[in-house]
């Protein structure tokens, strides 16, 4: 990979990060991370391929981008809660 890429890939995971920090403290969100945590493991890691590959693929619309990358976000933090309580 070349540097450059390398170099805005890091400042892109770094803002999601970021990101998905803010929104685990919101109320809000934490309440639907806790909803999606009730749901089958494998219906989440389905749910969130599905949003990736969408927006890789250019499927979403700009006016949608953030949408669809907040809810890829908010299952991520839900498949990574349940990893933790399995890691328990």
């Amino acid at each position: 990979m070349s540097s450059e890429l390398e170099r805005t890939r890091d400042i892109y995971m770094k803002s999601e990060k970021e990101y998905l920090k803010e929104l685990k403290n919101d109320p809000k969100y934490k309440k639907t991370i806790r909803e999606l945590s009730r749901r089958p493991y494998r219906e989440l890691i389905k749910s969130f391929a599905e949003r990736i590959d969408a927006i890789e693929s250019g499927k979403v619309t700009p006016e949608d981008l953030e949408k669809v990358e907040t809810e890829a976000l908010l299952i991520s933090a839900a498949i990574h809660d349940m990893e933790r309580e399995k890691e328990r």
